[in-house]
């Protein structure tokens, strides 16, 4: 199993912080459904970059949030290669997410593949204290991208 922090709190918790950041999202006071598969996939994952990919393909394709999952996605599954000592360069996430989102294919040894291929050792985050730090810092680092990623 993956050391993670990540946790559906945690997440929800992200997604208001888009919701507040893009005036045109929904903050999501009536959440679809729960994001309980968060809890479940983190302690059900042996690889952090498994882990990543399940987050990425879960929330992007089931929607739990009325705006903002590919956005929210990007995040989790950005702050999850954080902690394990990764970084993703936000606009390989956006390009992933948008691939991810939109097929039918639940395979995931190619977007796992590709993230391996992305991925670069970092120390850039070390100095936060929590997952939700880091996600808050990595958002705000590739804000551009995100930005983007509202309208698509």
């Amino acid at each position: 199993m993956v050391e993670t922090s990540i946790t559906s709190e945690m997440v929800l918790s992200v997604q208001r912080d888009i919701a507040h950041e893009y005036p045109d999202t929904t903050i999501p006071g009536d959440v679809k459904h729960k994001p309980g598969f968060i809890d479940y996939i983190t302690t059900h994952t042996d690889n952090w970059d498994e882990l990543a990919i399940k987050l990425l393909q879960n929330i992007a394709r089931t929607h739990p949030f009325p705006d903002g999952n590919k956005r929210t996605a990007v995040n989790i599954a950005g702050t999850v290669c954080i902690e394990t000592g990764y970084e993703i360069n936000a606009e390989h996430f956006r390009e992933l997410v948008l691939e991810v989102a939109r097929s039918e294919d639940n395979d995931m040894d190619d977007a796992i593949d590709t993230l391996r291929s992305i991925a670069e050792k970092t120390n850039e985050y070390k100095d936060c204290e929590s997952p939700y730090e880091m996600a808050t810092q990595y958002r705000h680092n590739n804000s551009d991208v995100f930005d983007r990623l509202a309208h698509e």
